[in-house]
């Protein structure tokens, strides 16, 4: 009987020592072979490309990840969104009902906003499926971002500029001088960096938008782009079939290959598992010790 107890306390010290881990999943769209793309997941430490489970997605372009793990993809020619679940199970929002969605990012509360390129405005899907005009008069948008404040930057393709929406959906100009915008990413700082497809470079915008400089170049069309939690950024580079990785220095290499035109990029958090947390060891096993002494010592007096 008392070796039970043991066994079971110090299981469940163990447990109470425990913290969450997760591990980081990169996903990517292929937009081609037109129409038959496809939605792969590589590793974000080696650059392993590997097939996700199978869905409806057809040629998808944009891509983002909800709090709960689900999968978003925007069919720019098809003219809808896909949602996937991590189980693989697909459906599709408002089928055919976008303006060639091109662009996907969701606020702090979990509503979903898309770019609808071809009507030049911005909708928001709340996470009851209402729908709405957020903004309107962006001028072709693609990729954007919310920052820490809630204010959201979308890249104007045809305005070549970046565009900011507050909260209530006013909109105005927040940086010129690019030369096709395609998507934009913060790093863990607030530092705003754009894709600029057609200048094959990535942009970082400083001095409340009045500030362009150039941080790495030598691409081939990059599109998505999205920053790990070490401040690494990645780039999906459309015409070279490439994922490039630029560490937080400038520093570009070739993270990862074996693409079809791939546009949307984005990193998640897979399902928790159980680690063991070694700082927390030394405490919980002392009472785990104590009351094992306490159940002895009980055991002693009985007999």
């Amino acid at each position: 009987m008392l070796n039970s107890v043991r066994l079971t306390l110090l299981l469940c010290a163990a447990f109470a020592c425990s913290k969450a881990a997760a591990e980081t999943v990169m996903y990517v769209t292929n937009y081609g072979p037109y129409p038959n793309g496809s939605v792969v997941t590589v590793d974000p430490t080696v650059g392993t490309v590997a097939p996700w489970l199978p869905s409806s997605v057809q040629s998808p372009g944009a891509i983002a990840v909800d709090a709960s793990g689900n999968v978003y993809c925007a069919n720019n020619a098809s003219g809808n969104v896909t949602k996937i679940t991590p189980s693989g199970s697909s459906s599709t929002l408002f089928a055919s009902s976008f303006s060639g969605p091109s662009g996907l990012a969701f606020d702090a509360v979990g509503n979903l906003f898309v770019s609808n390129y071809y009507s030049s405005q911005i909708d928001k899907v709340a996470p009851d499926g209402t729908r709405t005009t957020f903004a309107s008069g962006l001028g072709g948008p693609y990729m954007p971002a919310f920052d820490a404040s809630g204010d959201l930057y979308v890249p104007s393709w045809t305005n070549q500029s970046i565009m900011k929406v507050t909260p209530a959906g006013v909109t105005s100009t927040y940086a010129t001088g690019f030369n096709r915008p395609y998507a934009v990413a913060f790093d863990a700082t607030g530092a705003m960096f754009v894709a600029d497809y057609s200048a094959n470079s990535i942009v970082k915008v400083t001095n409340g938008g009045a500030t362009l400089t150039t941080f790495a170049t030598g691409f081939s069309g990059p599109s998505g782009i999205a920053f790990d939690t070490a401040g690494n950024l990645f780039v999906a580079d459309l015409v070279s079939n490439t994922i490039q990785k630029v560490t937080p220095g400038g520093t570009q290499s070739t993270f990862a290959t074996g693409f079809n035109q791939p546009i949307g990029i984005a990193l998640s958090l897979s399902s928790a598992v159980p680690e063991i947390d070694p700082a927390g060891m030394g405490s919980v096993l002392a009472l785990a010790t104590g009351a094992l002494g306490l159940l002895e010592r009980r055991r002693l007096k009985a007999a």
